[in-house]
């Protein structure tokens, strides 16, 4: 595989970053905590440890920050135990925090980590657990320390922080996350002074809901472009892996066996006849399923684009060299990412749309659409509102010639995209979908987590701030399909 040479039967994460093998690290000595332990290291486990104990020329961490998302039963708690056993043994007078979605959740999970298996671990000999409510220490001889705390705003006043580890990131509010953050760095300013080594956080997570804002915001900002110093993993079910139907077993097998396929702790941990299992044990409720054993997004209501109508106006052939089309250009929120599309318009009327390109930032946006619409004679669209707007001033200063549209518009576009997919007409008689979309993760994802915002009389138009992640590449996909029913006789000018 490959990227991942050495880690034999690593399961190809989503998103991962990548191992520098001109960097000495500390994950060998993780990996040497987690089996004497009892837990030798699963393959993702060693890549992760490997990448996020790298260290600089200093022997210091490269990475402050360590984000980890990964399906329920893979092992993230085994491997966050013995990172805060590994960082505690760095030198004496380490200090290690664990937190969770609330103190209880913390403690508890503490005590799992902890009390469970320490007296018949190796290591007993090295540190002893105190168990006393509210006073919970796992402290090692050396002086070092690992302990629960509530994720409040006070509960690390005064105290000090070499690694902290947030759990159960997903269940976070804007508000509590925000307090949290606050709450741990200044525990970790000084301790680089004191200890020689850089501080870490780690904040690991399943995926959440189109309500978990913050963690959302977190992946989406370093999937797309990693902060530096921030060392990121993802496993999970592929965005283009359907839905089942629950009543159908063999799409439940068929669903089944790609989790499997997809999960890191598949085949170590649990069997392929466990599967169903589990979905009988979380009351064969599928979204959560999906959430926990794919570790994929899912929206606290309803998806507005089903996905079951969504994979049916999916389309395999390319796109007709003679077709007129129309391109389409999207910011998302906070310029994280940007989209530009093209749709054309089939003989028999139908409209398919393909991502023509997709990345991190704006900045590549106007030279590219500039490219595009000269090499195929084609105009595109962009709303002159929002995060886009920066784009369409200077595509309109540069000469590309831009349909225009306004949010009437606009709103008209996402209903008539909608439309097209969920096709039916004025008796409710369903029909094949008349807008059809050739597959590219970014416009799957953006579908799977959009949510509408309602505007003036009655309209509603993608909101970029409601769902749950960036709809950058829809956007772009409504802007082109509406280009492409409004284009001019021709186009050799300006249009704005």
């Amino acid at each position: 595989m490959s990227g991942f040479a050495g880690y034999d039967g690593l399961v190809a994460p989503r998103f991962a970053t990548p191992r520098d093998p001109s960097r000495a690290t500390y994950g060998g000595h993780l990996a040497a905590v987690l089996t004497a332990l009892g837990w030798p290291p699963l393959p993702w486990q060693k890549y992760v440890a490997d990448v996020a104990l790298e260290v600089d020329e200093n022997d210091q961490f490269v990475y402050s920050t360590v984000i980890l998302t990964v399906q329920r039963q893979a092992g993230k708690t085994t491997l966050d135990l013995a990172g805060n056993v590994q960082n505690a043994l760095m030198g004496p007078g380490r200090r290690c925090w664990y937190t969770a979605q609330t103190g209880q959740h913390a403690t508890a999970k503490w005590r799992e980590m902890v009390a469970d298996v320490w007296e018949n671990s190796p290591l007993d000999g090295i540190a002893k657990p105190r168990l006393s409510n509210g006073a919970e220490t796992l402290r090692f001889t050396n002086g070092s320390e690992f302990r629960p705390h509530p994720p409040t705003p006070t509960s690390m006043h005064s105290k000090q922080s070499d690694r902290s580890s947030v759990d159960e990131a997903w269940a976070f509010s804007t508000v509590a996350y925000k307090a949290l953050m606050a709450a741990i760095v200044p525990t970790q300013t000084t301790r680089r002074k004191v200890t020689g080594q850089r501080p870490q956080t780690w904040i690991m997570s399943t995926e959440g809901t189109t309500e978990s804002e913050p963690f959302n915001e977190l992946l989406d900002r370093n999937r797309a472009s990693p902060a530096p110093g921030v060392a990121i993993f993802d496993w999970g079910v592929p965005a283009d892996v359907p839905l089942p139907d629950a009543s159908q077993q063999v799409q439940l097998d068929e669903f089944f066996d790609a989790l499997y396929e997809h999960h890191p702790g598949a085949g170590y941990l649990f069997f392929r006849q466990d599967m169903q299992g589990f979905f009988e044990g979380i009351g064969r409720d599928l979204s959560e399923f999906t959430r926990a054993f794919g570790n994929r997004r899912t929206g606290a209501t309803a998806r507005v684009i089903p996905e079951a109508d969504w994979n049916a106006a999916a389309y395999a052939p390319p796109m007709p060299a003679d077709a007129r089309i129309c391109f389409g250009a999207a910011v998302g929120r906070d310029g994280v990412d940007s989209t530009i599309t093209a749709t054309a318009l089939l003989p028999d009327g139908r409209k398919v749309t393909e991502v023509v390109k997709y990345g991190a930032g704006s900045a590549w946006v106007l030279p590219e659409l500039k490219r595009l619409t000269e090499k195929h004679h084609a105009p595109g669209v962009i709303d002159r509102a929002g995060p886009s707007t920066e784009v369409y001033d200077a595509a309109i200063l540069a000469g590309v010639p831009l349909l225009p549209i306004d949010l009437r518009g606009v709103s008209g576009a996402c209903s008539a995209l909608l439309s097209g997919i969920v096709n039916i007409d004025e008796d409710r008689v369903k029909h094949p979908p008349v807008w059809l979309h050739r597959q590219h993760t970014a416009l799957n994802d953006a579908a799977d987590v959009a949510a509408r915002r309602s505007v003036s009389d009655g309209g509603w138009v993608w909101g970029r701030r409601v769902s749950s992640g960036s709809v950058s590449a829809l956007e772009a996909a409504t802007l082109s399909s509406w280009g492409v029913s409004n284009l001019p006789e021709e186009v050799g000018f300006q249009l704005y």
